[in-house]
């Protein structure tokens, strides 16, 4: 609209660019296939995954062969309308900050469905038929709800997303910034667990072999995309922070509670197989696993 009195117009800004909240990846026949869920709700496949997941099966099956572009150009023309869908294409912003392009997962089933019915009517180039039968396979794995199910699950979108509390969960399970070191794992803990690792263990300093255990029951614990931020917040260097000084005062006073329940099953399981069977039964798997630490999130 125009300013009584000048020139000035104001015009409807331009929308934000989407941003990636998860990553993951679908294997189709030997092609892996990036895919992402954006913040605006979309599920995308990158453009290069869609050449591999088309190219996989055919000479050289699953690496990139060419752009995309020469696999919608040499569709019959019938189709074209299917693939000109104006919101095919999507920009987005990736963890990294990088802007990167793909498709949206729905117009990739409808791509895989131009192809068999390309093949179907004939019109396929002999050359082509690889597609239409790579095609096949994808429809046949996946509906249109199909496969946002299969991005969720390849992402982890499914578990701890579906409320949009992701974000408040690390808010409370995680510090910005390091608090100053305090002792977190005690004595008889440690011991118990060397036991069954079968770590020995000199003197009271902490084994280092046993910081890869003490890992895993971080991840089994508080849950993958805890475990995951925490980890991208502590990254691997010379200045890296024991894992406990970036832990809220709410995630470590839990920790004290479940230290008794480590060390018991540590005493009583007789190899580590059976010690992680235990412990996972305990953390409840997926969710539960966050609840354990924070009962009352979501």
């Amino acid at each position: 609209m125009t300013a009584a009195g000048n020139n000035v117009i104001d015009l409807p800004l331009a929308p934000a660019t989407p941003r990636a909240v998860s990553t993951g990846a679908i294997r189709f026949g030997e092609a892996e296939v990036d895919c992402y869920n954006l913040d605006d709700g979309r599920r995308v496949i990158s453009q290069r995954g869609v050449v591999r997941a088309l190219s996989s099966g055919g000479p050289g099956g699953g690496r990139d062969r060419g752009d995309l572009l020469r696999y919608l150009e040499r569709l019959p023309t019938e189709s074209s309308a299917i693939l000109a869908a104006p919101s095919a294409e999507v920009a987005f912003v990736l963890p990294s900050g990088t802007v990167a392009h793909g498709r949206d997962a729905e117009w990739f089933i409808d791509l895989c469905n131009a192809y068999l019915d390309a093949a179907i009517a004939g019109s396929l180039h002999p050359k082509q038929r690889h597609i239409a039968a790579q095609a096949r396979v994808i429809v046949a794995a996946c509906s249109k709800v199909g496969i946002a199910a299969l991005i969720d699950e390849a992402t982890g979108f499914q578990y701890v997303r579906e409320h949009g509390i992701l974000g408040d969960i690390f808010a409370r399970a995680l510090r910005d910034k390091p608090a100053q070191w305090a002792r977190a794992w005690q004595d008889d803990v440690i011991d118990a667990l060397c036991r069954t690792f079968r770590i020995q263990r000199l003197g009271k300093e902490f084994p280092a072999p046993l910081m890869g255990v003490v890992g895993k029951l971080y991840r089994t614990l508080l849950g993958a995309d805890v475990y995951d931020e925490l980890r991208r917040r502590n990254p691997p260097g010379e200045d890296r922070d024991i894992h406990t000084q970036w832990m809220s005062d709410e995630v470590l006073a839990a920790m004290r509670d479940h230290m008794g329940v480590i060390r018991a099953f540590a005493m009583v399981c007789d190899s580590k197989l059976q010690f992680w069977e235990r412990l996972e039964r305990y953390a409840g798997g997926g969710r539960g696993q966050v609840e354990l630490f924070l009962p009352q999130v979501g």
